[in-house]
């Protein structure tokens, strides 16, 4: 199956780890324009930052709540692609007690460049229907930092693929 083919989003709340500043999701689509972002570069071990564009998904979608031992969680449908701390992809719906790839923003907006992980401590499928966004970049990085909703103070979060 194409990825084009797979319908999966992330919701409105969604805050994407950005360059000069963390935004919400919704509002990055608003501004039809590329943005700065934080992404993991796998083959060199590092954060880097590259563009990508946020698109609104056509219709509402069922989603599923993705809570970790910390008790912050990730709303994104039940088929979204995740990042384990190995670096390969899992979908939402079968991360439970999983290790999912995540990072920490230091006080000058950087992220740390070893990436820590944060175990699923839960996945709920939710009786909510809602529009959602997809994430698309143009260079071969496939992966976005985001930080969740309930953490968006502390500035940590996970990396999840695009």
């Amino acid at each position: 199956m194409l990825r084009s083919q797979i319908n999966y989003g992330l919701s409105s709340e969604v805050i994407i780890g950005g360059y000069d500043k963390d935004i919400l999701i919704r509002d990055v689509s608003l501004i039809n324009s590329p943005i700065l972002v934080w992404c993991y570069n796998k083959d060199e071990n590092c954060y880097q930052l590259h563009k990508i564009n946020v698109f609104k998904n056509k219709g509402a979608q069922r989603m599923v709540k993705v809570t970790f031992e910390d008790n912050t969680y990730l709303k994104c449908t039940p088929n979204y692609p995740l990042i384990l701390e190995d670096s390969t992809t899992i979908i939402a719906k079968n991360c439970k007690n999983k290790e999912i790839a995540s990072f920490e923003k230091d006080q000058q907006d950087y992220i740390n460049h070893y990436p820590k992980k944060r175990k699923v401590k839960d996945v709920t499928l939710l009786n909510l229907w809602e529009e959602t966004y997809s994430l698309q970049t143009s260079n071969d990085i496939r992966n976005c930092a985001l930080i969740l909703s309930s953490e968006y103070k502390n500035r940590r979060g996970i990396i999840v693929n695009i």
